[in-house]
């Protein structure tokens, strides 16, 4: 009839396979806990409350086409004066210098360009906003401390 065979078990031959199992899982477990990282508090900036007198009513950029007037020379210009940056930009223009990679490398070209910027202005802003610019220009100055003199 039907003989049984028996298969070999898995002999167990003692407690320290599973002794360095635990061992090894606890192990893990400490290196988890101590090696994990801790989270810390976010602190706040930072933060001045004053407010400067030009920054007051300045609004968010827009994306605006600006006319550029070409110069050849920096001088009176206050380039990177965020004050008479906005106050131009108010105007519909901005300053720029003449490179020679801009497009107006010839005088005539500049001049040209620079006429039609200065009639737009004259037509839109009244006849008198190179005084403007003038007075703003020397406000901003002031109020910057770019003024000497």
């Amino acid at each position: 009839m039907f003989t049984l065979i028996q298969a070999n078990p898995i002999i167990f031959t003692g407690y320290s396979e599973m002794r360095h199992l635990f061992f090894i899982c606890i192990f893990f477990f400490i290196c988890e806990i101590l090696f994990s990282q801790t989270k810390y508090e976010e602190r706040e900036t930072f933060k001045t409350e004053k407010e400067l007198e030009w920054d007051r009513g300045r609004k968010k950029a827009t994306e605006t086409v600006y006319n550029y007037i070409y110069k050849k020379k920096p001088k009176n210009l206050l380039l990177g004066n965020k004050c008479l940056e906005d106050a131009t930009k108010k105007m519909g223009f901005l300053y720029a210098l003449a490179n020679k990679g801009d497009g107006y490398n010839t005088e005539t070209g500049r001049f040209f360009h620079n006429f039609g910027v200065k009639s737009k202005l004259f037509f839109t802003r009244g006849p008198l906003w190179k005084f403007k610019v003038k007075k703003e220009r020397k406000r901003c100055r002031q109020l910057t401390g770019d003024f000497y003199g």
